[in-house]
């Protein structure tokens, strides 16, 4: 989905790229910016979320070896039960 999309489904799957000088330890998806779950791969990403059936900011933050980190967002409003459907958002 597009950032501020209403979806029709509350399960869904965000993929990115992310980069660094020297390299990309790992990268953590978030819907409240506080408990992060660890996605798939570090350059090219990608990690599924269950999202709240009302307004979400899907978070996706990039950690390297030093320990910096950066931190994007999307926002998306998920308005009724999920669909066995997957989708992609590029934060």
């Amino acid at each position: 989905p597009r950032e501020g999309e209403t979806l029709a489904w509350t399960r869904v799957t965000v993929q990115g790229q992310a980069w660094d000088n020297v390299a990309v330890q790992k990268v953590e998806v978030s819907t409240d910016g506080t408990n992060w779950a660890t996605a798939v791969g570090t350059t090219a990403w990608s990690a599924s979320l269950n999202l709240a059936k009302a307004y979400n900011t899907v978070y996706a933050r990039a950690t390297d070896p030093s320990g910096n980190t950066a931190t994007v967002s999307a926002d998306e409003t998920s308005r009724m039960p999920a669909p066995k459907l997957v989708t992609s958002c590029t934060p």
